[in-house]
């Protein structure tokens, strides 16, 4: 996640379990998203972007899905969570609550609610 607010580069994994978040995976994923976000600020603003001062955040504590394809809910919830201002670390586990939140999603995206 780019966090402009905050000038800070996020990243949320769902998926690594007990094993521990891959560090190295996640430097890489950062460190695109570091570039990503400046060359988006030259395309589109027409001016250099600095992130000299950003942070990155990289908690190991988060909810986990307990399979291979809800990914892209747990992101768009996390996602969701940072937009208001609470912390990902402190959700209670997603997992169970998948179909409401896919049905939710549906509803508010048909009513064009979705947030």
């Amino acid at each position: 996640m780019i966090n402009v607010r905050d000038n800070r580069l996020e990243f949320y994994d769902s998926s690594h379990g007990t094993g521990g978040i891959d560090e190295g995976f996640a430097e890489l994923v950062l460190a695109n998203l570091e570039r990503w976000v400046q060359d988006e600020s030259l395309d589109k603003r027409k001016e250099e972007l600095c992130t000299d001062g950003w942070t990155r955040h990289v908690p190991s504590n988060v909810p986990q899905q307990e399979n291979g394809f809800d990914c892209g809910m747990f992101a768009f919830k996390f996602a969701q969570c940072v937009s208001l201002d609470l912390k990902v670390e402190d959700l209670a586990p997603l997992q169970p609550h998948m179909e409401a939140f896919r049905k939710c999603a549906i509803v508010q995206m048909i009513n064009g609610t979705l947030k």
